[in-house]
């Protein structure tokens, strides 16, 4: 091999990567769009009804999944399953980069700060600061702001699992289970069905 790392099990249905390097890859994919895609895009895609509204190109797309396939080996031959990693990991990227320009906002514009453009983490912000700033205290970024605020009020249920998900989950509720039988003790929860217990 090159270095490269591997991934070869997968989801027959969605494509979704497993294994041990899953967690490494979509930090990789993370990193790829806040080092590939400026911030002062505003869309992750087009929107036809506002043609003049800027974001991520096709041809982006294939550049960021080209730099996939530099880093990432793929173990599987069967095309269809690839196109399903390729999509599952576009779309794993556009609430990565709305995200991180979330962070940005949160974190410098509506404290009145800007980042640190001399560190290797934000020099390639400088040349879109300016726009992304303006463009979030815009009266149609703020109004934005507020109708995503008053969804989010409306919420019952909350996501407070992690960005892991139960892949992450599930092996932390198997070793705690695991420690309290050794300890002597029976969990309740012992013959309790798997859909149950998670």
């Amino acid at each position: 091999m090159d270095g490269r790392l591997v991934i070869s099990e997968f989801e027959e249905a969605t494509g979704k990567p497993l294994g041990p390097d899953l967690r490494a890859f979509v930090y990789h994919i993370g990193y790829l769009v806040r080092d590939r895609i400026p911030i002062s895009v505003r869309e992750w895609k087009e929107n036809k009804k506002h043609p003049e509204i800027s974001y991520v190109s096709r041809r982006d797309n294939e550049l960021l999944w080209g730099d996939v396939l530099q880093h990432y080996t793929l173990g599987i031959n069967d095309e269809q399953l690839k196109e399903r990693l390729r999509d599952r990991s576009m779309k794993k990227m556009a609430p990565m980069f709305q995200g991180y320009r979330k962070r940005l906002y949160q974190d410098y514009i509506k404290k009145n700060m800007t980042p640190d453009f001399n560190t290797p983490n934000y020099a390639k912000l400088w040349p879109f600061w300016d726009d992304f700033v303006w463009f979030k205290m815009s009266k149609e970024a703020q109004e934005r702001v507020k109708k995503n605020q008053e969804n989010a009020r409306c919420k019952t249920y909350h996501h407070t699992m992690g960005s892991g998900g139960y892949q992450t989950a599930i092996p932390m509720w198997e070793k705690a289970e695991k420690e309290i039988i050794d300890k002597g003790l029976v969990p309740e929860s012992l013959e309790w069905p798997k859909h149950e217990k998670h």
